[in-house]
């Protein structure tokens, strides 16, 4: 039995690293997740929230296992929240839900997997409380927390569905942060909106913005990553 297990374990392969990050109001977290071969999902951590996706918020330091689709393609965590995208093209989230993060139409905390309010999705991203994701249409959606302007929209409404940021075209990959988001373009630019307290949206200033505005200087860029 243990040589099975040990098998079993070894063939799981990681899709998402452990993502820590610091405690604010909706309580923080530190968790991980992994996608198995056979498309079940995996973590361990904190789960004050319930973000591990085992039907409890007691913590674990060993993987137990999510109790949501079997069908994973790719997972994601952020803040005390986590999703995962399915081979159909349908996205599940759980854990805190204070923003509106799990995009279910609700505030409510989840402890296993709820379906989201959109689908025909082929790429998410979970920032620390708000998401992203892409169409297969390439359109590029929004929920969750906009104080910052970090959904792209236009408004700081924050929004517990999916909002369609109209402003994005021909966007290949997304990425969410702190209350801010990263979009990248297919010819190689890269384009940012939300929180710049720190200059994070690369644009020349330190004032948030409500809608997608380009990086400056870069160019044939093919990948990005906010944290």
């Amino acid at each position: 039995m243990k040589r099975h297990l040990h098998f079993r374990l070894v063939f799981c392969t990681l899709l998402f690293a452990t993502r820590c990050i610091s405690q604010d109001v909706s309580g923080g977290g530190c968790s991980s997740y992994y996608i198995c071969s056979n498309q079940h999902i995996m973590s361990w951590g904190l789960n004050f929230n319930g973000q591990l996706g085992d039907s409890t918020t007691g913590d674990h330091n060993s993987p137990v296992l999510v109790h949501g689709p079997s069908n994973a393609v790719y997972i994601c965590g952020g803040g005390s929240s986590a999703m995962l995208l399915t081979q159909n093209g349908s996205v599940w989230a759980w854990g805190s839900n204070t923003w509106g993060q799990l995009g279910n139409g609700t505030t409510q905390d989840a402890i296993v997997p709820q379906q989201a309010s959109i689908s025909g999705v082929r790429f998410v991203a979970m920032g620390q409380q708000h998401a992203l994701a892409i169409k297969n249409d390439s359109t590029v959606w929004s929920w969750g927390n906009n104080c910052c302007g970090a959904l792209g929209n236009g408004t700081t409404n924050s929004s517990s569905s999916p909002i369609h940021i109209n402003s994005l075209t021909g966007i290949i990959k997304v990425s969410a942060g702190v209350w801010y988001s990263l979009a990248l373009k297919s010819d190689g630019t890269v384009w940012a909106w939300g929180y710049n307290g720190f200059g994070q949206l690369g644009n020349g200033n330190n004032q948030i913005s409500t809608v997608p505005v380009q990086v400056t200087s870069l160019s044939g860029i093919i990948d990005i990553d906010a944290c």
